[in-house]
């Protein structure tokens, strides 16, 4: 049912016809056609991120095309006409006309937390109520679309400038000099091992000497006798 009438209100029935027999059996509705409201929105419940925009479309019925249309806080009752209104305590609030669409359009800019409430559209003396709902909006730490950049740190360079300006011995080092330092440790411990290798095979070859001479001197002893 399209372009519904006062007229079109009354009882209707659902009925099945099978083989163009009518079943008995019968659902009954009542349809009520109401007259539109004279002042309308497309939502009663409206919002926006503090700083952002928000915009309200209301809806007026052809008999009030030449009445005064506002847009009001029931907090305080501050009311906003047709054209724009700027003020240090609150939104911007932009009010335009559109008299061939029946309708006028609410853009609040500058959206402050405080916004927050009940407001109504309002064509003569028919209005509507719309909830307003400002917001923070959610910032996040880092935005996972931007790629991020990891610098490896340099090695450190240890310096003793102001120890050398004391007069005092100090080393400049860096990671190079280190590694240096460390094979000049491992070469040194190398040529250490192999010189405790020698003395020992020196020793034990004098006592074998030892051993050698002693034996031969005592056969020499013992063939005197």
């Amino acid at each position: 049912m399209r372009n519904l009438q006062n007229k079109d209100t009354g009882s209707y029935w659902c009925a099945v016809e099978i083989e163009g027999v009518w079943i008995d059996k019968t659902e009954q509705l009542h349809l009520t056609v109401q007259s539109a409201p004279d002042v309308s929105v497309v939502s009663s419940s409206v919002s926006g991120h503090e700083g952002g925009n928000v915009s309200v479309q209301c809806f007026y019925s052809s008999g009030y095309q030449n009445k005064l249309k506002q847009w009001c806080r029931y907090k305080d009752q501050r009311c906003y006409t047709v054209g724009r209104t700027d003020t240090s305590q609150s939104s911007s609030v932009q009010i335009s006309d559109n008299v061939r669409r029946r309708s006028f359009t609410v853009l609040m800019t500058g959206l402050r937390l405080s916004d927050s409430g009940w407001f109504f559209c309002s064509a003569g003396d028919q209005q509507t109520s719309v909830q307003l709902t400002v917001t923070v909006p959610d910032v996040s730490l880092e935005d996972p679309h931007v790629p991020v950049s990891v610098t490896e740190p340099k090695p450190a360079v240890v310096t003793t400038e102001a120890f050398e300006r004391n007069g005092v011995a100090a080393l400049s080092s860096t990671t190079p000099n280190n590694e240096s330092t460390v094979n000049s440790e491992e070469q040194h411990n190398e040529h250490h091992g192999h010189l405790e290798v020698w003395i020992s095979v020196v020793v034990l070859l004098l006592l074998m000497v030892a051993v050698v001479l002693s034996a031969i001197i005592l056969r020499n002893k013992l063939g005197q006798y």
